[in-house]
């Protein structure tokens, strides 16, 4: 019996480390498949930033980027520009105008198109239109649309007698607003999509319960569809954030950044240090306190997300 025993023991030793030593081997053979996607990875993204980081402690001169060595000296003369905090508060206003607007929006369109009507393939595909069109189209088309001389917009409140006087859309005081609008028309496609996506997967049987127990429309929304989107509009106001927050294109090819600084947001006020001024380094700062402050906010958003258990609201 002792004989039997050991070699059952043996056996299942046998048997264990021929198992272990399959693992490892798979392990590594997956590591040496996934090295290339690794490598190019870190070329694109940590080679970049690391540099950043490393330009961003020096003060370059002219396109030669001859590196002289500041320390901290552009993150100082950063914090106590009164631009960067003029820029930094255009950047947070277009940020909050366009993504409040088009979560509402977005929600609202996607609820109609999640309805049955004649037609309503069609209208689906045409609300992705201005995600389709190129920026530039885009752009060019909204400052023809808005121009104070000889917008449509304008004419048509000129002949309904809303206003007196052409509208400047594109003047110190409307320039952002308008920004935001360009954005909301430009970017609301994606959060229909999106949440129309999730709306189409929610159970019927949900909304034939929550009819039993009389709950009409709105309380069908709020106790029903609003926990199930849930978990996706988290997600979409991340993506939406991190996304506009860095938008240079939108506002850069409408106004300039400007009349004077009133759309000027940090990633015009870093193109501008950087291919006006030559100043790479403080741009590089700029950036980066950019970065900062965006996985800063990414990371407090997603810890109060799953503080609120948003884990196990139901997918």
């Amino acid at each position: 019996m002792s004989t039997i025993s050991s070699q059952r023991k043996r056996l299942v030793r046998g048997m264990a480390d021929r198992l272990l030593s399959w693992r490892m081997e798979e392990s590594r053979l997956g590591w040496l498949l996934i090295l290339p996607t690794l490598i190019v990875f870190a070329g694109i993204v940590f080679f970049p930033l690391l540099y950043s980081i490393y330009l961003s402690f020096h003060s370059t001169a002219g396109f030669g980027m001859n590196l002289t060595w500041v320390g901290v000296r552009n993150y100082v003369t950063l914090l106590q520009n009164p631009t960067f905090w003029e820029a930094l508060t255009n950047n947070v206003l277009w940020t909050v105008g366009t993504v409040s607007i088009q979560l509402v929006l977005g929600v609202a369109v996607a609820l109609l198109l999640h309805k049955s009507f004649a037609g309503r393939n069609t209208v689906r595909g045409a609300a992705l239109f201005p995600y389709m069109v190129p920026t530039i189209v885009a752009v060019f088309n909204f400052r023809w649309i808005f121009n104070a001389t000889y917008g449509v917009f304008n004419s048509l409140l000129l002949m309904a007698g809303v206003v007196q006087e052409p509208i400047s859309f594109f003047g110190y005081d409307l320039a952002l607003v308008s920004a935001i609008m360009l954005g909301v028309w430009r970017f609301t496609p994606f959060v229909i999509i999106t949440v129309l996506a999730r709306l189409q997967t929610i159970p019927p049987s949900l909304y034939e319960a929550a009819k039993l127990d009389g709950a009409y429309k709105i309380a069908q929304f709020r106790y029903v569809t609003l926990p199930q989107l849930y978990n996706i509009l988290v997600i979409v106001v991340l993506l939406r954030v991190i996304w506009m927050f860095h938008k240079f294109a939108p506002i850069y090819l409408l106004t300039g950044g400007g009349p004077g600084t009133s759309t000027q947001t940090l990633p015009i006020y870093a193109y501008i240090e950087a291919y006006t001024g030559l100043h790479f380094g403080f741009a590089a700062a700029i950036a980066n306190v950019m970065f900062v402050l965006l996985m800063i906010a990414g990371l407090l958003y997603i810890r109060r997300f799953y503080n609120r258990g948003g884990t196990n609201v139901q997918a």
